[in-house]
């Protein structure tokens, strides 16, 4: 299914819309602004969806590192931990939480 709503507010955030229910016939456009046709809209779906999931990635990488890695950089600071203990954490975290 096409998520109209996450291609609106990514790709055309300066129009003004609503969507009563998730069809492209139930998006309506406010103040005399243009809807992008389906065809156009639809183009942008599998682009949106990447854009989405890497952000929803750099969040949980964003928590891991500080839960997990930042703790251990103030510790290779403070000369209680390796710089290589902190990285590989870091990396690790990458290869967990992967963006694409």
């Amino acid at each position: 299914m096409i998520d109209y709503s996450s291609i609106l507010e990514e790709k055309y955030p300066s129009l003004q819309w609503s969507i009563n229910g998730e069809n492209y016939e139930d998006i309506i456009v406010f103040n005399g602004g243009k809807l992008p046709s389906k065809k156009e809209l639809d183009s942008h779906s599998e682009n949106v969806k990447a854009i989405k999931k890497s952000r929803i990635a750099d969040q949980q990488r964003q928590s891991a590192y500080q839960t997990e890695s930042d703790p251990l950089f103030f510790k290779y600071q403070a000369g209680e931990a390796t710089e290589q203990d902190w990285l590989d954490k870091r990396n690790e975290i990458k290869a967990r939480i992967p963006k694409e």
